[in-house]
């Protein structure tokens, strides 16, 4: 026979996202998403929350043509699972706001059976530096700072 410890959690979120045509080639898009997680049976935050999340942009669509500016915002996390010993603290640490933008141009086109698409795209176009709350290594590095990036896929 063994002994089993059983800790009752709450979990609770949404997420949204809307794109809206608002001229011939223009759409803007917008999104937010949200959860709370909370370890009721030992009052604390429950580990790895994402923070507030909004999704901001505006992109312009021609047949096989997109390009586009996207903006991801992020809310401070402050609620993080530590638990206190001895007089030190062990478990996550908050993470800061940071606001980051992609700027980015596709062009699709189909050959017999299969979908290719090549896209250019500037990640973190404004080279913010700062530390994505998920990122079991946030507190060792930040993430990547601009970034550039040509890809070409194929679909079949």
């Amino acid at each position: 026979m063994s002994a089993s410890t059983v800790i009752v959690a709450r979990m609770a979120g949404m997420e949204s996202h809307l794109d809206v045509r608002v001229a011939p080639i223009v759409w803007i898009e917008a999104g937010l998403d949200y959860v709370r997680g909370d370890l009721t049976s030992l009052d604390l935050p429950m580990p790895r929350v994402p923070p507030l999340r909004g999704l901001a942009g505006v992109h312009l669509r021609r047949n096989a043509f997109e390009a586009g500016i996207d903006g991801t915002f992020t809310a401070k996390q402050d609620r993080v699972y530590a638990l206190g010993f001895s007089g030190t603290t062990v478990g996550e640490t908050p993470t800061e706001v940071y606001n980051v933008a992609k700027i980015f141009a596709s062009y699709t086109f189909g050959t017999g059976t299969t979908v290719n698409t090549t896209t250019a795209r500037l990640d973190n176009a404004t080279n913010v530096l700062y530390h994505n709350h998920l990122n079991y290594l946030k507190d060792l590095a930040p993430e990547m700072g601009r970034d550039f990036a040509v890809v070409y896929s194929v679909r079949f």
